[in-house]
């Protein structure tokens, strides 16, 4: 039987996958316009806050930050790894590492939303896009940033959440036992 924390562990890993993954989802069909995107150029932008914030659809074929441009198949097969990758991940995991679950959540929710994309995202013409829906546009400091979606915040965020974890400590709270370190003594003998 599953203790209480374990349980309540995992059932944060599931609402931060569902959610992460459901958001990213939503974003997209209200924000991302495909009617505007010619072969994954970015569309006309609607300003949001001019000079740093705008909505402007763009289809990235490539990855983060447009690397491996036109290489879908790599791409998945990539993203697959990844997923399988967090999966292992969180077998490993004990329900004292609630924060872990929670990052490993995000990162699983975003790259299901990307993963999608790839793989099932039409073109208004009834074809494969092949491509990520991107739409949101920063201009910071007057470079203007690449053009990212929500999955890209939710990896990005739960992948801070997993250095974190690991930087400092091993339950993610920063703090070891006296029996953890008992354990990792007696381990090192």
């Amino acid at each position: 039987m599953m203790k209480k924390s374990h349980l309540r562990a995992k059932i944060a890993f599931l609402i931060a996958a569902v959610l992460s993954a459901a958001i990213d989802l939503a974003t997209k069909s209200i924000f991302f316009d495909p009617a505007c995107v010619d072969g994954g150029k970015a569309a006309p932008q609607n300003v949001i806050i001019d000079g740093f914030f705008y909505i402007r659809s763009a289809g990235n074929e490539g990855g983060v930050f447009g690397i491996l441009q036109g290489s879908t198949w790599t791409l998945v097969i990539l993203a697959a790894l990844a997923l399988a990758a967090v999966v292992l991940m969180l077998l490993r995991l004990d329900g004292r590492q609630k924060w872990m679950h929670i990052a490993l959540g995000l990162v699983l929710g975003g790259a299901i939303g990307n993963l999608y994309d790839r793989i099932f995202f039409l073109k208004p013409d009834g074809s494969h896009a092949h491509y990520v829906r991107d739409f949101l546009d920063f201009v910071i400091f007057g470079w203007d940033y690449p053009i990212f979606n929500a999955a890209d915040v939710f990896i990005c965020v739960g992948a801070a959440l997993i250095f974190l974890s690991v930087l400092f400590g091993p339950y993610g709270h920063g703090k070891q036992t006296k029996a953890d370190v008992s354990k990792a003594k007696g381990a090192a003998r």
